[in-house]
């Protein structure tokens, strides 16, 4: 889905392919309205309901987005949270392993892509730099776990969703 937008990150993921072919992690990207800025933005891309395919194919996510359920995050806290949520797929959803390494790689790539953003996430990660997730605010979809970032800058927006049901 619109390949075009953040080209680095895609090609880190095509790097790695037998990484993502047995999970539900799910990522995308896509132009917005630049007249929008912060939530408003994200609600006007997604709307209350948005649903698109994992990047193993296994499936299409349904993602349900209410007002309270993203809180913006410091910038600071982004890369921990999203290689968090990448390491969350890999150890829950995918007989895979990736090195650490790649994972920082990945995030590093797609914030330099997003350059300035404000970052937005349904889940809370400990300030003592571990990157286990602690607990959803609210749910994002019909899982029972699941961590949504959504990263928006002047020109598009780019997500990543995990989900599982263990």
């Amino acid at each position: 889905m619109f390949e075009m937008i953040l080209p680095l990150t895609h090609a880190c993921l095509r790097a790695h392919p037998h990484a993502w072919d047995d999970g539900y992690l799910a990522f995308g990207a896509a132009p917005i309205d630049s007249a929008m800025r912060g939530k408003e933005a994200v609600f006007a891309f997604f709307g209350a309901r948005h649903t698109f395919s994992t990047l193993s194919s296994h499936g299409d996510l349904e993602l349900l987005l209410t007002e309270r359920a993203l809180k913006r995050i410091p910038i600071g806290s982004a890369h921990r949270a999203l290689v968090g949520l990448i390491e969350q797929d890999l150890h829950m959803m995918s007989c895979r392993q990736v090195e650490r390494h790649v994972l920082d790689d990945i995030a590093s790539v797609f914030f330099q892509e997003m350059c300035t953003c404000e970052v937005y996430m349904n889940t809370q990660f400990p300030s003592d730099g571990r990157t286990v997730a602690q607990c959803s605010w609210t749910p994002v979809t019909r899982h029972t776990q699941d961590i949504f970032l959504c990263a928006l800058n002047d020109a598009c927006l780019g997500y990543w969703l995990y989900i599982d049901d263990e």
